[in-house]
């Protein structure tokens, strides 16, 4: 079975693949972590399976330049 095509690869010839295509659109990511702490207060970044450390991210699309954020979208 051959491996799949990563979206980078297919998307390639895309005169806007690294930024975001749509005027006054922007894209913003943040990784989130938890991190568990020892008895004596210091970080703790071994895995355990149903603990953690917990690790996931957020990506924002925002629809309107920065002027313009307090306004509602719809």
């Amino acid at each position: 079975m051959p491996p799949k095509a990563r979206a980078r690869e297919v998307f390639k010839d895309l005169k806007y693949f690294n930024g975001v295509p749509v005027p006054g659109v922007s894209v913003g990511f943040c990784n989130v972590r938890k991190t568990l702490s020892k008895a004596d207060g210091t970080p703790d970044y071994t895995l355990r399976v149903g603990e953690g450390p917990i690790i996931t991210g957020v990506t924002a699309i925002l629809p309107r330049p920065k002027e313009q954020a307090p306004l509602p979208v719809l």
